[in-house]
């Protein structure tokens, strides 16, 4: 029986990535002299990284999925207990004892698509602690124990990805605001302060992604760190 792979999943984002940072760094380079230089720099760091944040929430939803699959322990588990408490507060402890919930071992990956993504729009995560809260409910100790292990620095960038994503999907006072409250903690942190700002916030997002920290551009800082987040995945 063919399972799917998570490790797989999170090399081949990795790959992706790999392949976003070639071409933004081909493309900036061939962009250097122009007239319009620094904002058409500014423009493509800007989907570059809106590039990189859809493939995370793909990445996560089919990791998810597929370490399910690979291991249906702790989500069978999970169902097994959902089942149980529904049946005890709409009819009592008798009837739920008198049910028997055996599904197998193995979840088939369509089956685990029709029950956690029956419209299919991806499992979605708006945030780094909705991630880990629903992994720890659903996933086998072993993929649990990889989430477990992301650091609280890991926390506050995979929030920035999303706050950028959907600022950049959505372009409101609000989103703009969220956006600059998850770059300022990045900024207040000691282990990835450079890929943040200061308390005065961001009003250019592009600009923000292009300009260099130590002679490297904060967009290739996020590129790593989401490269680093699927080898910890892997």
């Amino acid at each position: 029986m063919n399972k799917a792979n998570p490790t797989e999943v999170a090399q081949g984002y990795a790959a992706d990535l790999g392949d976003l940072k070639v071409y933004y760094n081909r493309v900036s380079t061939s962009l250097s002299g122009t007239a319009h230089e620094k904002t058409d720099i500014a423009t493509l760091a800007e989907n570059t990284l809106l590039a990189a944040a859809v493939g995370l929430e793909t990445f996560l939803s089919d990791w998810v999925l597929a370490a399910i699959n690979k291991d249906a322990s702790g989500f069978i588990a999970h169902e097994k207990n959902r089942i149980r408490t529904s049946i005890t507060d709409k009819f009592g402890a008798w009837h739920a004892g008198a049910v028997e919930f055996e599904p197998g071992k193995h979840v088939k990956l369509t089956d685990l698509r029709s029950i956690l993504d029956p419209d299919g729009w991806n499992l979605s995560f708006k945030d780094f602690e909705t991630f880990k809260q629903r992994a720890d409910q659903r996933l086998a100790p072993t993929y649990r124990a990889k989430i477990a292990a992301l650091t609280a620095s890991d926390g506050l960038a995979f929030d920035a990805v999303k706050a950028m994503r959907n600022f950049m999907a959505h372009r409101s006072p609000a989103s703009k605001a969220t956006m600059n409250d998850g770059l300022i903690a990045v900024g207040g942190d000691a282990t990835i302060r450079d890929m943040g700002r200061s308390e005065r916030g961001v009003n250019s997002l592009g600009k923000f992604l292009r300009t260099k920290v130590n002679g490297t551009s904060r967009l290739d800082l996020y590129l790593d760190w989401l490269v680093a987040l699927a080898g910890k995945l892997a």
